[in-house]
């Protein structure tokens, strides 16, 4: 399973909420939690206790099985905003432009906003300031593997090599068999066009990967 059903989930969740009000939400998922305690459920269930006691109880309407049974994300979905984001996006802008950053502005950062950080690299980021990013946060010792699985994607894609950050990728990837984190990677490799050096890391880590990792990491890498 990939990202989608994750976000979608959360996207279905959180538009319910300011449909019905946090109050009404709370109350029906403590309900539900409470019913379903070590039991199984399904779908269909799930709709049906919705309807009961949420929705036709506070006579709203919502487009649930369009939520649930059609693809896409609904017209409806909520939009997320988040100031945390968008400061850490300026605090990157300000990064390139200057090639200066204050350490104390990172230091109570979550994951997801080194995340985002790390994600939106420009694609001209140079790999002095690369290498500027990892002596100041040592970001390829992160110990934190989502944040080293971008950190290394982007040190692929832009040919960073400094603080042995390819040994380290080796590592990850020999210790690592999440599909997402280990497709992430070998996808970049591809993207770089440096399959050689994939493909060495990949003769000692293939073994370690469950059967459907390893059948898509090989198309990736054509074999």
């Amino acid at each position: 399973m990939n990202s989608i059903a994750y976000d979608k989930g959360y996207l279905f969740l959180r538009t319910l909420e300011e449909k019905v009000g946090r109050d009404n939400m709370d109350t029906f998922l403590k309900s539900y939690f409470k019913k379903n305690a070590f039991s199984t459920t399904n779908t269909e269930d799930f709709i049906t206790y919705l309807n009961e006691n949420l929705l036709d109880k506070n006579n709203i309407t919502f487009n649930t099985e369009e939520w649930i049974y059609e693809p896409g994300i609904p017209e409806n979905a909520a939009v997320i905003r988040s100031d945390a984001f968008t400061n850490v996006e300026k605090v990157l802008e300000s990064f390139i432009s200057t090639n200066e950053i204050d350490t104390a502005i990172a230091t109570n950062w979550t994951p997801q906003e080194w995340v985002h950080f790390v994600r939106n690299f420009p694609e001209d980021i140079t790999v002095e300031q690369l290498q500027q990013l990892d002596d100041t946060f040592n970001l390829s010792s992160s110990t934190n593997s989502y944040i080293t699985m971008v950190w290394y994607e982007q040190s692929i894609l832009n040919n960073y090599h400094g603080n042995n950050v390819d040994t380290k990728i080796a590592e990850f990837l020999n210790t690592v068999g999440r599909r997402w984190y280990v497709t992430t990677l070998f996808n970049a490799f591809a993207k770089a066009e440096r399959r050689k050096e994939a493909l060495e890391i990949y003769k000692t880590a293939r073994g370690n990967y469950h059967s459907v990792t390893a059948n898509t990491v090989d198309d990736i890498l054509g074999l």
